[in-house]
């Protein structure tokens, strides 16, 4: 055998294949949607049979494979496979070390140089934004900056998921980086620190006429209080009326978002979810509710998932105006299930709708009012300025 632990990965996986068909068949009670559901397996996997495929797989790959074998590899790609079976697009099997990244990214915490990024296909990892207060702002990292190389390795045809990964689980103090700036057409060479970031998800700032203009970019789970505390920053400065930009905001935790619906409004329904056996059950905001004045939504077609449930709860209910262009339309919720060695899977439990039972999977949120920027203006902004003001006269 060209690596000794190629069997024992392959029948190791096989194992867990067998062991997660017993997880995953489960009928999720999803309204619980942090806990493992109960139910009975309503589907089987012949274990005999799988055990005599993977077997006679691994014997022919070991006989005839001209690349090494390296039997960790293919044990993970029994367990991706497996999910990937599913007709999921949003269903992963997650290593121990992307679930790490993932768990830290929820927590809104992680150690990096401080960061967003997107590919740059053919040409590097581009920085789409640089957080304040970070290595990466201290070093001199500019927005629209392309990362080339990171300590030596040549990153222009990689994903900027496989640099933040790189990143994030260096064992290093530091990254050395090699950055093209387009605006200057000049290539720099630089080090940057590796430090914990704490996500700022939520920022804002007070606009003319005392209208509050607050950011809201992830619901991470450090996103409710960072809101928390904006939202009463801006009313201590005595705010009259909002303005929640969303635009861009990918989504996040469902309960996050359904705390902070809770601070905001007073007694109403907020999100309805539905199981796969139509089960649903209505959430709802409590007693209080601290919003008291006129209010604006900002969204676009990259606001999606917990974001349209945010936006569909205020807009239901009647505390928003919506401004912008449709949202994305993600109306499902995952979940993520620890399968006990550090890995996990993540699953499409349940679809959610709006508290007036609009269905917004693959339709999005519809504007109130309808508003396209261009490429010099942002004629959005601009509308909700102007909504608010006609609401505080």
């Amino acid at each position: 055998m060209k690596n000794k632990g190629f069997l024992k990965g392959m029948i190791t996986g096989a194992a867990l294949v067998i062991l997660l068909c017993g997880i995953v068949a489960g009928a999720f009670k999803v309204l619980d949607i942090v806990k493992y559901g109960t139910g009975n397996t309503n589907y089987s996997l012949d274990n005999n049979s799988a055990f005599d495929k993977l077997r006679v797989i691994e014997g022919i790959i070991d006989h005839n494979s001209y690349y090494d074998i390296d039997g960790n590899r293919l044990e993970t790609g029994i367990y991706k496979g497996l999910v990937a079976g599913l007709d999921d697009d949003y269903a992963a099997y997650l290593t121990p070390e992307e679930n790490g990244l993932q768990s830290e990214t929820n927590n809104g915490e992680y150690r990096g140089i401080g960061v967003t990024m997107s590919n740059k296909t053919g040409k590097g990892v581009e920085i789409q934004s640089v957080y304040e207060g970070t290595p990466a702002e201290r070093a001199g990292i500019k927005a629209k900056d392309i990362i080339t190389e990171a300590d030596g390795t040549d990153y222009t045809d990689k994903t900027a998921s496989a640099l933040s990964t790189y990143i994030r689980t260096s064992d290093k103090d530091q990254v050395s980086l090699t950055l093209y700036r387009p605006s200057s057409n000049e290539t720099i060479k630089m080090d940057v620190a590796l430090e914990k970031i704490v996500i700022p998800t939520v920022s804002g700032s007070m606009l003319e006429g005392d209208i509050g203009y607050i950011t809201i970019r992830n619901f991470h789970a450090l996103t409710e209080e960072q809101f928390k505390e904006k939202y009463e920053e801006m009313k201590s400065l005595g705010m009259k009326g909002v303005i929640f930009d969303l635009r861009g905001n990918p989504g996040g935790l469902v309960h996050t978002t359904l705390n902070m619906l809770d601070y905001l409004l007073p007694e109403c329904n907020t999100l309805i979810l539905e199981d796969r056996d139509k089960n649903r059950q209505t959430y709802g905001s409590g007693e209080g509710g601290v919003l008291d004045i006129p209010c604006v939504l900002l969204i676009n077609g990259s606001s999606a998932s917990a974001t349209e449930i945010f936006a569909g709860a205020m807009q239901d209910n009647g505390y928003a105006t919506v401004v912008g262009t449709t949202s994305y339309g993600k109306g499902i919720v995952q979940g993520t299930y620890p399968v006990g060695d550090g890995s996990a899977v993540k699953l499409t439990i349940a679809k959610y709708y709006t508290p007036s039972g609009r269905d917004i999977h693959k339709n999005g949120i519809k504007p109130d009012i309808e508003v396209e920027n261009t490429e010099d203006k942002d004629l959005q902004k601009e509308k909700a300025v102007e909504v608010i003001k006609s609401k505080i006269q």
